[in-house]
């Protein structure tokens, strides 16, 4: 779920599941986990899901990051040649991004292929809507 839409009107669905995202890793590489927690929809039913354990609420997403992001190594490469935006309404858009993720200490870090997927929709007031289906 991502907040941030306003002034952002007039991209598509996929468009805006895109431009999302991009900002979302720019953050995650940044290791600027307040700019992340502001991309997130600020309500308690948002939904991280990640190997298989369901996260409730944007707080309790970012805490599990920083476990992550306390590595020495935290990098997300997305392969954008391989991703794939399907719009799915007027207002909503399914994102599939296959993804590098690499982490853990110096030469110690491992990079792993992973899937990640996003469900984007808009909402009233310029809002997003962004769920992770796995990552």
């Amino acid at each position: 779920m991502l907040a941030g839409l306003a002034g952002q009107a007039a991209a598509g669905p996929a468009e805006e599941a895109r431009r999302l995202y991009a900002d979302f890793v720019v953050a995650q590489n940044a290791n600027d986990l307040a700019r992340v927690r502001g991309l997130l929809l600020d309500s308690p039913g948002f939904l991280w899901v990640t190997n298989g354990l369901s996260v409730w609420g944007p707080d309790a997403a970012v805490a599990r990051l920083a476990r992550f992001h306390a590595n020495e190594v935290w990098r997300i490469e997305p392969d954008e040649d391989r991703a794939r935006t399907v719009e799915v309404a007027a207002d909503a858009a399914f994102l599939h991004v296959p993804l590098t993720l690499t982490v853990g200490s110096g030469g110690a870090a491992v990079a792993l292929p992973h899937p990640h997927h996003r469900a984007l929709r808009r909402h009233a007031g310029g809002l997003a809507h962004r769920r992770a289906v796995h990552d």
